[in-house]
């Protein structure tokens, strides 16, 4: 398990069995430097402990990627526990499941949706507009927004979103997750069968923000 704490934590983290904390200085101009030190360590440790071949990522930044990608090509498996809107997509797409720390600190959807959108850095926000426009867009065209449709036709390879299938459906479930769409089921036309559809949820602050600049 790797993550970035605060100084104040580390005894705290020290006392917790096979669980350790390593000083990361600042630089001169105050500027955090845990996460190359978090890479390179990441890097060393499923190198030097062939044994390892689970990683719990407690980080989200998008500087993650590449480690994430050599471990992956050396057969370890990666999980991110991260806030969801802080997320980066391209880092969901490469690991095999999301945990949204919100969810595992039992805060509530409320809690999310009063967040003041102002206060938001817009390099977050601008992670998910691309996403945000394009189911905007197809919600103009379509009745119902089928999920795969979505996935397969709308969230094309480039966006960030991932390459396959498999890796933008992960990276809508954490979109999902976090409040900014919604799942639902509605008989498929042809055969009656229920199928699952994506909607926006246009009440979300961040939502709102995004699609008054588009």
């Amino acid at each position: 398990m790797t993550g970035r704490c605060r100084g104040e934590d580390a005894k705290v983290i020290e006392a917790t069995p096979q669980i350790r904390a390593h000083l990361v200085l600042q630089s001169a101009s105050k500027k955090d430097r845990t996460d190359p030190a978090m890479n390179f360590a990441i890097d060393d440790s499923f190198r030097d402990r062939q044994q390892i071949g689970n990683v719990l990522l407690c980080a989200g930044d998008s500087d993650y990627c590449e480690v994430v990608r050599r471990g992956s090509r050396l057969g370890k498996s990666f999980y991110v526990c991260a806030v969801g809107a802080d997320t980066a997509p391209e880092l969901l797409s490469l690991t095999k499941a999301f945990y949204p720390i919100e969810q595992r600190l039992q805060l509530k959807p409320l809690e999310q949706q009063e967040l003041d959108i102002a206060e938001v850095d817009p390099s977050e926000v601008a992670k998910w507009t691309s996403l945000i426009t394009l189911l905007d867009r197809a919600e103009e065209r379509l009745p119902d927004v089928v999920r795969s449709h979505f996935i397969n036709s709308w969230m094309l390879p480039g966006l960030g979103y991932g390459q396959e299938f498999d890796e933008k459906a992960m990276a809508l479930d954490a979109v999902v997750e976090v409040g900014l769409l919604s799942n639902d089921r509605v008989p498929h036309p042809q055969t009656g069968r229920p199928v699952r559809t994506v909607r926006l949820n246009r009440d979300h602050p961040m939502v709102g923000s995004v699609l008054r600049r588009s």
